[in-house]
């Protein structure tokens, strides 16, 4: 029984503290995992991972992969959509956002990867399906659309700025064009730009206009 437990501890410190790629599709999954090291401090025997010391073991959560739907990830920056409201603040696990993940003191690599996903269309009486995007809300009548991509990195890039810059590298990946990755990326790590404008101007965005 003990051996059996021993061998299970040394395989969690063996995979939670090298420095592979840590990839979560679901925001809950790293709220869980977040958690169990705040809550846990002692499972990884000498390691410590919170949100206000270093680690013992630097390659723990070093480099980091999300690969969110467009609305989770609106929702990971604390917004989402209403009837009538592009911008509402998201109250869903308010404990896990960006900012959150960003002040995690081994995080050196974070990876965004985007995807458009096809409408999920249920076969239920009523249900028309939804694609999973950030303003599905304002527009019921037509909920299987999906926003500009395009256009949808600019204004999540835009919020997200200041809480990325804290990461030593940021790379985006996915459904992403050249144009936006190659216009976002060098300022995710180089001079940093004030955006106090550019967020104004995307959160006073007319709902209609989503």
């Amino acid at each position: 029984m003990h051996a059996g437990k021993d061998v299970r501890q040394q395989f969690e410190e063996l995979i939670w503290s090298s420095p592979t790629v840590k990839r979560f599709n679901r925001r809950f999954v790293l709220a869980h995992v977040l958690k169990f090291f705040q809550v846990h401090p002692l499972r990884l025997r000498r390691a410590r991972l919170n949100l206000t010391s270093p680690t013992q073991y630097p390659g723990c959560l070093s480099h980091v992969k999300l690969s969110f739907t467009n609305e989770e990830y609106f929702r990971f920056i604390g917004y989402e959509s209403a009837h009538g409201v592009g911008f509402a603040r998201n109250q869903i696990l308010p404990h896990v956002r960006l900012e959150t993940l960003t002040a995690v003191p081994t995080l050196k690599h974070l990876e965004l990867q985007f995807q458009v996903l096809h409408p999920n269309i249920v076969s239920v009486e009523g249900f028309r399906g939804y694609a999973y995007d950030p303003w599905h809300n304002i527009r019921p009548e037509a909920e299987t659309e999906v926003s500009c991509q395009k256009e949808w990195l600019r204004i999540f890039l835009t919020l997200a700025y200041s809480r990325l810059r804290s990461v030593e590298k940021v790379t985006l990946s996915g459904h992403v064009k050249n144009s936006t990755r190659e216009y976002w990326e060098p300022k995710l790590s180089g001079e940093v730009h004030d955006m106090t404008r550019a967020r104004e101007e995307v959160l006073s965005t007319a709902a209609w206009e989503l």
